[in-house]
């Protein structure tokens, strides 16, 4: 996942789709990961919050002085053969 060019004070956003009934934690870990926030919303989730495609985003936080991002997003999954999802995310000026 590639931010591009992040200006100081300026939102970026990266968001993708993930196929899976399920999404546990999903946690941000590498340089510039505390000026990054990241969500998991499910599509039209069932009574239990459960549902087939989860929304993904990652946003770069406006008020952040960091401008250079690089590190890995995780997102445990319910899947029996692939318990974990891991990406690398980078941004730069």
């Amino acid at each position: 996942m590639n931010f591009g060019s992040v200006a100081v004070g300026s939102k970026a956003t990266l968001s993708g789709a993930l196929i899976n009934s399920s999404t546990g934690d999903v946690t941000v870990k590498g340089a510039g990961a505390e000026a990054l926030k990241v969500e998991s919303t499910p599509n039209q989730p069932d009574g239990q919050g459960r549902a087939s495609t989860w929304r993904i985003v990652l946003r770069a936080l406006p008020e952040s002085k960091t401008t250079t991002f690089s590190g890995t997003v995780t997102i445990d999954l319910d899947h029996p053969r692939v318990p974990k999802l891991e990406a690398s995310y980078v941004a730069g000026r």
